[in-house]
């Protein structure tokens, strides 16, 4: 049996969209790793929060990890292709032998207490650290939504690290900058210093710094601590100096450090990685500027600004709120001044979806395809119906087929394809490409 199926009998909050978050806990998933020995105690962590972002921070302290010689165990999600990919240790993911090992193992912890009941995510948190337990030197651990009710805030880690803030997921954590910040800010620990971007809000800034404060936290605040200075772009990568600074005294000073990532967004992230692998220098670990250089040149994200194919050119980014879709637009006409994009997208009815396809109607002269998916959250044919009836330049496009037979009019060779919108579009985009030669 696929580990999948058996997840599957869970309560999945990722499908549904949960309201009984609210009243959520961690109540439950702290008593079933209780019977399990508490195997979340015996790992070395850093955690991970944030709206966007906080998946390519990530993946970036893992590289830098891994290059310094470090058995480094990276849990993440949502998955773009299988479950498997949440969970790795030094880029090898899960078997799916590994994974129903883990589960015998919880399903017997957990037959004499029938009233304990694990949600989906529970059972995948618990699952990664059963499995990096003895098996790891330092964990990854990216929180799946939220911060302060997420599964993973059993942990106490050694650095917490906040991405940037802005509004998603509103119907669970509130529809303020100030309610969502006091989430994410949720994964602050008691005496364990926390990386924090610039915030341009003054409110967002201000819930860390107090939650920092009242936890006796110290806070590293990128623009404040450290910097990132002569930014060079290329088609497919970066260039740029980073520097840490305390009382006019530079610390240390990275010059023409190469990312291969393409967009700026990136730059910022990478900074909350350096730094936070200067923190954990500073903690015993080695970690030298050769490994950090080493890693982010040869850095992979799978599925952020993913070029699927060169001729034509095919771009996926899971952009799904207003956030990371102006800074993606933003990235694109950057790179590509000239060039026109036809716009292809899946949508969660629980976004701001109608700010969304403006923002993308407004960018690209095409009609805006959408695809429904197989998916609660999903807007689905009835609703993309309905949006039709007051945006005349959508198109419903339910299979490869249709969307082919459009892209034929569409496509020449000063036009690009970019698809996003979600993670769960990831799959679907690479049958695209395939079924399209591309």
């Amino acid at each position: 049996m696929k580990p999948e199926r058996i997840l599957n009998a869970f309560l999945n909050n990722e499908q549904r969209g949960d309201s009984r978050f609210q009243a959520y806990s961690l109540k439950n998933i702290k008593t079933i790793l209780s019977l399990l020995g508490n195997p979340h105690r015996e790992l070395a962590c850093i955690h991970v929060a944030g709206t966007n972002g906080k998946g390519s921070v990530s993946i970036m302290l893992s590289a830098i990890l891994r290059r310094a010689g470090y058995r480094v165990g990276l849990y993440t999600s949502p998955h773009l292709r299988r479950l498997n990919e949440r969970i790795q240790i030094n880029g090898r993911r899960i078997s799916d032998k590994e994974l129903l090992d883990h589960m015998e193992h919880l399903q017997k912890a957990l037959a004499n207490y029938k009233k304990i009941a694990p949600t989906y995510f529970d059972a995948l948190t618990i699952l990664a650290f059963m499995h990096f337990k003895n098996n790891t030197d330092v964990c990854i651990i990216e929180v799946g939504l939220g911060g302060r009710l997420d599964s993973t805030n059993v942990i106490t880690p050694l650095i917490s690290v906040i991405t940037s803030i802005s509004l998603d997921h509103t119907a669970l954590l509130g529809s303020s900058l100030a309610s969502i910040a006091a989430e994410k800010a949720g994964i602050i620990k008691r005496g364990k210093p926390v990386v924090v971007p610039m915030f341009n809000d003054e409110e967002i800034k201000n819930v860390i710094e107090q939650e920092a404060l009242s936890k006796k936290a110290s806070v590293y605040m990128s623009g404040r601590d450290f910097f990132s200075s002569d930014i060079r772009q290329f088609d497919y990568h970066q260039q740029f100096t980073y520097y840490t600074q305390t009382k006019n005294q530079e610390e240390c000073h990275y010059c023409d450090i190469h990312l291969n990532a393409p967009s700026p967004a990136q730059i910022s992230n990478a900074c909350l990685a350096i730094k936070t692998v200067s923190l954990l220098a500073s903690m015993g670990f080695s970690v030298r500027e050769t490994h950090i250089r080493s890693a982010l040149a040869r850095l992979q994200i799978p599925g952020r600004m993913e070029y699927l194919s060169l001729e034509p050119l095919v771009i996926y980014d899971p952009a799904h709120n207003e956030e990371a879709i102006r800074n993606l637009i933003s990235t694109l006409r950057g790179l590509f001044m000239g060039k026109n994009f036809v716009c292809l997208i899946s949508l969660m009815k629980d976004k701001n979806y109608a700010l969304l396809l403006e923002l993308l109607t407004s960018f690209s002269p095409h009609p805006l395809f959408i695809h429904p998916l197989d998916d609660p959250r999903s807007l689905s044919a009835g609703d993309i119906a309905e949006l039709q009836k007051s945006m005349s330049s959508i198109i419903l496009c339910s299979n490869i087929l249709d969307i082919g037979d459009h892209l034929k009019h569409c496509m020449n060779g000063n036009t690009a394809l970019l698809i996003t919108g979600t993670f769960r579009l990831y799959e679907f985009a690479r049958r695209l490409v395939k079924a399209l030669n591309f």
